[in-house]
């Protein structure tokens, strides 16, 4: 094996020769071991003795180490496409090899796999937002991933209040600062003169009130000294 080598198509390969010389799956290690190099030889020589004797944990960390999971087959099988260069059975075949490598039959029951592909679908389904988020942290029951689901929108809902909660203090807090920032003298723009019951104006320097004043004064022929300007009538 070489760095140029696809290690998928590589594992693929050999695990069909492997079944067809009819080897014991316990020595597929043993053969294949030998030709590891690179990044695949430091992924196997990593690995605890007890799981580096079984082939199946090998080949999950070689390809681990090449960041290759089930999500990415998920994905791939999702997201083929037919070409036209490719015939009708070479694209089914490379679409029940994504599924298997996917879904890993041999080793899941019936129970099992119909759960995996009702899962994928509830996420598919799901608000963008709380979608990105259960996949992120990788769900491998449908029951996990409807917690995961439920979590999420709590939080949200929760956080909404606490926005809200926050926006209502700034704009009392906002308020009570105008309020104290006000002139004095805007009290008296709530009130209502007595004389002539226009809001604003203060009874003693009421024109109305004035006027009648002056009135009477020039009747009486007397200084009214109690009037805000000077003058003998």
């Amino acid at each position: 094996m070489t760095q140029e080598d696809d290690i998928e198509a590589y594992l693929t390969t050999f695990e069909r020769v492997a079944l067809a010389c009819m080897w014991p799956k316990e020595q597929w290690v043993i053969r294949l071991a030998p030709y590891l190099t690179g990044q695949v030889q430091m992924a196997y020589s990593n690995m605890e003795i007890h799981e580096a004797a079984q082939y199946d944990r090998v080949k999950e960390a070689i390809l681990r180490r090449y960041n290759i999971s089930e999500e990415t087959y998920r994905q791939r099988f999702r997201q083929l496409k037919y070409s036209a260069a490719d015939s009708p059975r070479e694209v089914f075949t490379r679409l029940t090899d994504l599924y298997i490598k996917r879904m890993k039959p041999e080793l899941k029951t019936h129970q099992q796999i119909t759960e995996t592909i009702l899962m994928e679908q509830f996420v598919k389904i799901l608000p963008e937002d709380v979608s990105s988020w259960v996949q992120k942290h990788r769900p491998n029951t449908a029951e996990k991933a409807i917690s995961l689901s439920v979590d999420y929108l709590l939080a949200k809902k929760e956080a909404g209040r606490h926005t809200r909660r926050f926006q209502q203090t700034q704009v009392q807090s906002e308020m009570a600062k105008q309020e104290t920032k006000a002139p004095a003298k805007s009290g008296s723009m709530g009130m209502v003169c007595f004389e002539c019951q226009k809001r604003g104006c203060i009874a003693k320097f009421c024109p109305k009130k004035i006027k009648r004043a002056s009135t009477h004064a020039s009747f009486c022929g007397y200084i009214d000294y109690t009037m805000p300007h000077k003058g003998i009538i």
